[in-house]
């Protein structure tokens, strides 16, 4: 029987979930970004750097409902920064205010 696991899982797995959870809460950090409107910039060249997307080049719900599932994983023990939602720029624009406002919050934190 083949087992399929994503790296994103698995290194989910190797560096969080396999430790001892006084390990887990002192010693890890989970960021969340979210960008809005992905559905928006598809086209764009560069979108498959950012969202994961299907052979027809719409958004891939089968990855998306993966990495929520991911997600849901995370112990509540563990710190968590969360941003956005972050409009599309392309990519992370520091030109644009909001996305200037990200870097540098993910630079403070």
């Amino acid at each position: 029987k083949r087992f399929f696991i994503s790296i994103t899982e698995e290194e989910l797995s190797r560096g969080l979930l396999w430790l001892p959870s006084e390990r887990q809460s002192g010693r890890t950090l989970t960021y969340h970004r979210t960008i809005s409107n992905p559905e928006a910039w598809l086209t764009h060249s560069q979108a498959r750097a950012f969202v994961d997307l299907a052979p027809d080049g719409s958004l891939d719900q089968e990855a998306r409902a993966m990495l929520d599932s991911l997600q849901k994983m995370i112990p509540p023990t563990v710190k968590r920064r969360d941003y956005g939602p972050l409009e599309w720029g392309p990519g992370v624009n520091p030109d644009l205010p909001a996305h200037r406002d990200y870097l540098i919050g993910l630079a403070d934190d």
